[in-house]
């Protein structure tokens, strides 16, 4: 009986294996996560004029977000913008090294709450339009290299750009459309081309205010950061 526990104990391994630790990132993956119909209330009190914003429904899809190396998800958001507006991005995602491939799009965004941010450095009353643009990208973080930044495709538009103000208040500007087209933006270069830049139907009201000067020049901040008189 004791030698055959001999002999046992001989053919176990002399070690037990080795757990491979990696002193990177922790390990995570996940499949499949879907959330729907979620709720943002967005209210920013800075401005002298609040700004409140819904942000409904938010839906998230994510799929083979990982962080094994090169390994690519596809993961999708979209935001519902009040006024029908529209945001979404789909792409890929690899977490080790960070890289990410895309696209994103948005929707006739109203641009009017801006005033609240504009009011308080520009003679302004009210500004309106509707942006929309779309663009892909690509982001990638080497450690070598450093950060990587690529624009392509980028389109911009805005359209019924209306903007009153002034002294008198006087609705002085009416563009029927500003588009910007096939613009392509690099990082690090910080070099941005637009293929096409257009402007439809301009209608634009200036005039000699009684001391000598153009209305329009009401527009650029005084030094002190205090809006014009």
């Amino acid at each position: 009986l004791l030698a055959d526990f001999s002999k046992l104990q001989n053919t176990a391994p002399a070690t037990e294996p080795q757990v491979d630790h990696d002193d990177g990132i922790p390990r995570i993956l996940i499949r499949n996560l879907e959330l729907k119909d979620g709720h943002i209330d967005f209210r920013d009190s800075v401005p002298e004029t609040p700004v409140e914003m819904q942000l409904q429904p938010i839906n998230i899809s994510i799929q083979e977000l990982n962080t094994l190396p090169d390994i690519h998800g596809q993961q999708s958001v979209t935001i519902q913008l009040p006024d029908k507006a529209r945001l979404t991005w789909s792409g890929s995602l690899a977490l080790t090294p960070l890289e990410s491939r895309g696209t994103l799009v948005l929707e006739g965004l109203h641009i009017d709450p801006a005033i609240a941010y504009l009011e308080s450095l520009l003679p302004l009353d009210s500004i309106s339009a509707s942006l929309s643009s779309d663009f892909e990208y690509h982001l990638k973080l080497d450690q070598s290299d450093g950060p990587r930044f690529d624009i392509s495709k980028l389109n911009v538009r805005l359209d019924d750009i209306k903007v009153s103000g002034l002294n008198p208040a006087t609705d002085f500007v009416d563009i029927q459309e500003i588009s910007m087209l096939d613009g392509k933006f690099l990082f690090p270069e910080n070099s941005l081309h637009f293929g096409t830049v257009s402007i439809d139907s301009p209608q634009i009201e200036t005039w000699i205010k009684p001391d000598g000067n153009i209305s329009m020049l009401d527009l650029i901040p005084a030094d002190s950061g205090q809006r014009a008189p």
